[in-house]
């Protein structure tokens, strides 16, 4: 076997791993402290899938447990794993080498924006396959969601008028909880929460439309789903116009598509 074919980028080879993985110690893990950052919260949603996580982190001596499991500071300790996930500058990877090489996991895993072909290629011709370049929390998505697209429920609706105060005047009479909003720079609009439905309200002038928002009169439909990138990849396979292609926001990863009467339709998916 060449050394070469334990360098994975094919597309199903990294959603095989990511599948198939049970055992991930995390390589520069960050505590809770940190909850906002990757090393932290990706490692945290592996928690939530029930995966087995092995933190060791590289700094804080003073932490004793990272995700209510124990941690481990020497990569020797960890025992067998499947995949050692690696948060780390890609000028510090080379201090691990030779830890990683006596470990020997089924996988080393550079996280986005960590890639060092030199490292890649020692592990490789040891037979460790290594992914580099990619984040296991979107590709763990992804692989969950691969060969089926699913909805849980309709998130929001999003509707357009040439009479924002008397639309919102009529529903409020008739008992809806609109409250007036505005995000950032965005346009003021009115909107509430019906039932877990998401209801926004906004005047039509075209200088205030995002991609996907229509003329007055005109709806958006927000769907909750497992991934939005597998959902993309169906609409798209579908023949559907992307508008807005899959993205991070605050809230979790959101994309928009065309459907083929011009209305658009929000794929949202929760962190």
């Amino acid at each position: 076997m060449d050394w070469r074919d334990n360098l994975i980028a094919d597309d199903d080879a990294i959603l095989d791993i990511a599948s198939s993985m049970r055992r991930i110690a995390v390589l520069g893990i960050k505590p809770e402290s940190r909850a906002s950052e990757p090393a932290h919260y990706v490692a945290k949603y592996l928690v939530e899938q029930g995966l087995d996580v092995v933190p060791v982190p590289v700094y804080y001596p003073e932490v004793t447990q990272i995700l209510g499991r124990d941690v481990v500071r020497d990569l020797a300790a960890v025992g067998e794993v499947d995949v050692v996930d690696v948060f780390r500058r890609p000028d510090d990877l080379p201090q691990h080498l030779d830890d990683l090489l006596a470990l020997r996991p089924r996988v080393v895993w550079l996280q986005l924006g960590i890639r060092h072909d030199e490292v890649a290629e020692q592990l490789a011709r040891h037979g460790i396959r290594v992914v580099q370049d990619r984040c296991l929390l979107v590709e763990h998505r992804r692989a969950r969601a691969r060969g089926s697209v699913s909805v849980s429920h309709v998130d929001a609706l999003v509707l357009w008028t040439h009479a924002l105060d008397e639309t919102v005047a009529l529903l409020k009479v008739l008992g809806v909880p609109l409250e007036r909003e505005q995000h950032d720079e965005g346009p003021v609009h009115w909107a509430c929460e019906l039932s877990g439905v998401h209801l926004a309200i906004y005047g039509a002038p075209g200088s205030e439309r995002a991609p996907g928002h229509r003329e007055a009169g005109s709806t958006l439909i927000g769907l909750r789903v497992a991934s939005v990138d597998a959902s993309v990849e169906v609409a798209r396979r579908h023949g559907a116009k992307i508008l807005s292609e899959p993205d991070e926001y605050p809230w979790g990863r959101r994309a928009l598509v065309e459907a083929p009467d011009g209305r658009a339709i929000e794929l949202n998916q929760a962190r």
